[in-house]
């Protein structure tokens, strides 16, 4: 920026308060305010230029701090348990979640993450929240801001310094409209979370609200955990179907609340038999990739159990008793009619369940206690699957 001899011919240079005359304006000098809050002396008409500098250098300190903030750092908090905040940048998903800190530092640049819900993939630099990014760019804008403002304050007092001692006019800058000193506050992290996961594969470790299927670092997908979460999900539903039933009440009325709860009982008898198969096939499959069975096999007890004899020399009767593996076979039946038959009982069902409660025709009547004891059965048997 270069200074001109005849500051005054401004276009937002404005005069004091006052309005003398003009021949007093020809005589004195009065204070001028230029644009970016600079402010000095407006030369009259015939005065001396001497005071001005004679090189080009007049905002050296604020040309060396631009280069400086070519980039910017703003530090990530960690939870009180060391867990960093991450969040999917897949717009259909937006997951939210946390990594732990000293796992996350080992990581290296061009190792690609995974969201535990969704399974995309991106850079380690694409995961912050946005509340982390609107945080960093309030920052960024207020240091950003700040390190102008000092760096005008100094070339001000810089050409405040250079100006004669002594003579007739005598030149001053200074700076306004800067907040001074600006520090980079670090993003806050939110509160720790509850469910905290270790990776099987490679003990990377995270935390989640709800459930998660793929491990953020290597991306593996454990059926192991896919199979707890799966329990875990079907006894929160089946304990907060009271409250779902009293809050769909008031909302939506009785009627439509009862058929939504009775779903939501139903389809977790569904679930629990559905995780079971899943984890039964693929730990079968893990340790005999030449021998796949056919599908749906583990949805068939007597059919899986043979196929866990024949594979590992045990039948699912090591781990129930017969009693239990009679009333899971009711189960697995039950889920069956209602898939296939939306719940109306024919004689195929009482003949493979042995439950005469029902007579051809009826309905299956699924409530809560019974959900519960089945993910209590299938739990104990998937135990058992696991050391086989």
């Amino acid at each position: 920026l270069r200074c001109s001899p005849v500051i005054s011919h401004c276009p937002r240079a404005r005069s004091t308060p006052g309005s003398p005359s003009r021949k007093s304006r020809q005589r004195q000098s009065s204070v001028w305010a230029g644009p970016c809050g600079l402010t000095g002396q407006r030369l009259t008409p015939g005065s001396s230029s001497s005071a001005l500098p004679q090189n080009n250098a007049m905002f050296d300190e604020l040309l060396k701090r631009l280069k400086q903030l070519e980039s910017i750092k703003i530090k990530l908090e960690l939870d009180e348990e060391g867990y960093l905040d991450r969040e999917c940048p897949a717009d259909q998903c937006l997951f939210q979640f946390k990594v732990n800190g000293e796992d996350q530092s080992k990581l290296g640049k061009d190792e690609p993450m995974f969201c535990p819900l969704c399974g995309h993939s991106a850079a380690p630099t694409s995961w912050n929240t946005s509340e982390q990014l609107d945080h960093a760019r309030e920052q960024g804008k207020a240091y950003i801001s700040g390190q102008i403002g000092d760096a005008l304050a100094a070339d001000a007092r810089n050409f405040n310094n250079r100006q004669p001692s002594s003579g007739f006019l005598r030149m001053s800058m200074g700076v306004q409209g800067f907040k001074h000193g600006a520090v980079i506050v670090p993003a806050p992290a939110k509160e720790a979370l509850t469910l905290k996961i270790v990776c099987d594969q490679c003990s990377f470790r995270f935390a989640v609200v709800g459930s998660a299927f793929f491990c953020p670092h290597c991306g593996h997908t454990s059926v192991e955990r896919l199979f707890d979460d799966a329990l875990r999900k079907v006894l929160t539903k089946v304990e907060a179907e009271p409250q779902i039933r009293q809050a769909l009440e008031t909302s939506i009325g009785r009627d439509a609340s009862e058929l939504t709860c009775r779903s939501l009982i139903e389809s977790s008898l569904s679930d629990c038999v559905g995780a079971f198969q899943s984890l039964a096939e693929a730990i079968h499959l893990r340790s005999n990739p030449a021998k796949k069975p056919r599908r749906n096999a583990f949805q068939n007890l007597e059919e899986g159990g043979q196929l866990w004899q024949d594979a590992f020399g045990k039948n699912y009767d090591s781990w129930l008793s017969p009693t239990e593996l009679k009333e899971l076979n009711v189960f697995f039946q039950q889920r069956h009619l209602l898939a296939h038959r939306e719940g109306l009982v024919d004689q195929d069902y009482i003949n493979k369940s042995g439950d005469t409660r029902y007579g051809v025709g009826q309905r299956l009547v699924i409530k809560a206690p019974e959900v519960t004891r089945l993910a209590a059965l299938v739990g104990r048997l998937g135990a058992g699957l696991r050391n086989p």
